[in-house]
């Protein structure tokens, strides 16, 4: 049934109420539902009795789209009034209502004006009823709609937390995995000389696994619990490393020439996020010679920066003169104009319609996230350097400079226990290994005036090292803690409290990064000694 006409069914009661012969007849005279009437003897009547007068009221309101009252022929004379009820423009059918019985004589306009006017005023409030449900119907359609939408949204978003969760676990276990190559790269890497005929294939196997570690990473990334990885880095050896890459952006008849410094300083940074700030640099000056091409140079070097050289570039407050390493990338285009200057840092900004590249706004802000800097030097038709620059950071040695210390190891990761302890060991430490919370809470328990220190694995089964954490706090909470994870530094803070323990160790870790973490161990117990 209609919907239309179900609403008429539901507000019959209004005619009946008024105790009113009515009945729902369609355009050719049928009878349209049979729940539409008072007791069926009124739509008898009307239909088979009303003749050709029927035929040519329907007609007069198809054409008029008005109400219109007629006298029917047949034994009583009965006048009936048809009343068109429409769906837009469309008639679905008429509502016909009879206006009682007259006698000899009597007057069909008075019958009009007085009982016409009581089916009209009660006809038009069931219409109005009717439009009124319609626009209820619509709004639960709609609704209903988004509520269908919605749901195939949220059906997507727990696909993609799944498909989330299976990366950032396999993530984790792969991080495990390449910790322990690492760490038995650099117990190697420690029993031989650099002049060693291996040292070199080390070295290789030692930056294919860091690669890996890093894919491992946009996997942690895709789950939401990616790390930014803070690294020793150095500009001319990601530069060489990257150069089949950017031989790749630089596509066209663009020639590309690197010269990165031999023995450059090195500094902390995120090795991903510096490749996407070199990638886009090179893409944009590719983009500067249209398509003529052209050459691109990509350096590398080492600069003595004063207060004032700052100046002239785009750096965050809190900077400071000294020895700054810097690559830059230049081209010999178009250049840049000074209206184009004022605006090339804005987000979303390019003058490319198919621009391509890491706009300059997302680089200079991974940049100022390294406290670096960045210089731009152009004049139009002249040519574009761009200069970033880095502040060095004085690298730790592979070298344990603390002394021995006795330290507790905790993971539940077999493979991953054994190559740290045995990296400790090289290193001259005494190390206590469990592979659980529990065995790490109980042995603390009995030894902890011994243990100067606990490295302690984040996500374990069973006792979390959260809880573990906690435990050994209450237990000793002078105890310095390191916190071993594959995952980023911000869920440690979140979960453990900002500042709450001593350093973070991202997992795969090279000898360099322990001995790092070990000192902040010491420097936790030289702090607590002088407070004695």
């Amino acid at each position: 049934m209609n919907v239309c006409v179900k609403t008429l069914v539901a507000h019959c009661k209004l005619l009946c109420e008024l105790q009113i012969h009515f009945c729902l007849i369609n355009l050719q005279g049928a009878l349209l539902e049979k729940e539409c009437c008072d007791d069926g003897e009124f739509s008898s009547r009307l239909l088979h009795t009303s003749g050709r007068e029927l035929g040519r009221a329907l007609l007069a309101v198809t054409e008029s789209r008005e109400p219109y009252v007629f006298a029917t022929a047949g034994g009583v004379t009965e006048f009936v009034r048809l009343v068109p009820f429409c769906e837009g423009s469309r008639i679905l059918g008429v509502i016909a209502v009879g206006v009682n019985s007259l006698g000899e004589g009597e007057d069909k306009p008075r019958v009009n004006s007085l009982t016409g006017a009581r089916v009209e005023r009660r006809t038009l409030q069931l219409l109005d009823t009717l439009k009124h449900l319609e626009t209820e119907m619509g709004a639960r359609q709609n609704a209903e709609a988004e509520q269908r939408r919605l749901g195939a949204q949220m059906l997507k978003v727990k696909r993609l937390e799944t498909m989330g969760s299976l990366a950032g676990g396999i993530a984790h276990e792969f991080n495990n995995m390449l910790t322990v190559i690492l760490g038995n790269l650099g117990l190697v890497q420690m029993q031989i000389s650099k002049s060693s005929p291996v040292s070199g294939a080390l070295e290789n196997l030692e930056t294919a696994t860091l690669q890996a570690a890093q894919l491992t990473n946009q996997l942690l990334s895709f789950s939401g619990r990616g790390r930014v990885s803070t690294t020793m880095v150095s500009l001319s050896k990601m530069v060489t490393e990257l150069a089949p890459l950017l031989r790749i952006s630089a596509t066209g008849e663009c020639e590309l020439a690197i010269e990165p410094m031999a023995k450059l300083p090195k500094f902390l940074g995120d090795v991903g996020q510096l490749q996407e700030v070199l990638v886009g640099l090179v893409t944009n000056a590719r983009a500067a010679y249209g398509q003529a091409g052209g050459k691109i140079s990509i350096n590398t070097g080492l600069v003595a920066m004063k207060d004032s050289d700052f100046l002239n570039c785009h750096v965050d407050y809190g900077f400071e003169a000294g020895d700054w390493v810097y690559m830059e990338v230049v081209d010999y285009g178009s250049g840049i104009s000074d209206n184009v200057k004022k605006h090339m840092f804005d987000p979303f900004f390019s003058t490319s319609t198919d621009h391509t590249g890491l706009g300059l706004s997302a680089c200079l802000g991974i940049v100022r996230s390294h406290g670096g800097a960045m210089s731009v030097d152009s004049k139009e038709g002249e040519g574009t350097t761009v200069r970033v620059l880095f502040p060095v950071t004085i690298e730790a040695s592979d070298e344990d400079p603390v002394g021995p210390m006795v330290l507790l190891v905790v993971d539940n990761d077999p493979a991953v226990l054994e190559i740290t302890t045995n990296l400790l060991h090289s290193l001259d430490h005494e190390v206590l290994s469990v592979g659980s919370g529990h065995e790490a809470v109980e042995l603390f328990s009995n030894r902890h005036g011994d243990i100067d220190g606990v490295l302690l694995d984040k996500t374990m089964p069973g006792m979390s090292g959260l809880d573990c954490f906690s435990l050994l706090k209450e237990i000793s909470p002078q105890v310095p803690v390191v916190i071993m994870t594959g995952f980023d530094e911000s869920s440690v803070e979140n979960d453990f409290g900002v500042n709450a323990v001593e350093s973070i160790l991202p997992k795969p870790f090279q000898v360099s990064d322990l001995v790092q973490a070990l000192s902040s161990i010491r420097s936790s117990l030289s702090k607590a000694s002088q407070t004695v």
